[in-house]
């Protein structure tokens, strides 16, 4: 699984330990996905998650890391993406058709 915990490459920074936790417990233990899956991996937890939070509620601050955590994981898709060029345009648009689905 990736190193949730490692500072970003572009920031420097560490995720909170919080968020670090919620995205473990998204993924559970299956594993670090291989490369050429990671994007969608990520882009199906985060659609999971998203749409779960659409049905149960997501007004309150105490929904804040769940929001967080589909943020981070909608991110570290797009990241996974990022590393085959010629499918991205492709694979981000099919990961915003089904967000935008998932929210009507």
């Amino acid at each position: 699984m990736r190193r949730w915990d490692t500072p970003s490459p572009l920031t420097g920074e560490s995720a909170p330990a919080s968020l670090v936790r919620r995205l473990e417990a998204e993924l559970g233990d299956a594993g670090d996905p291989a490369p050429a899956a990671a994007a969608d991996r990520y882009f199906d937890a985060a659609a999971s998650l998203f749409q779960r939070l659409m049905l149960e509620g997501c007004g309150t601050r105490s929904r804040a890391i769940d929001l967080l955590a589909v943020d981070a994981l909608v991110t570290y898709a797009l990241q996974a993406a990022a590393d085959d060029p010629e499918r991205f345009d492709e694979r981000a648009g099919a990961a915003l058709r089904q967000f935008a689905a998932l929210a009507h």
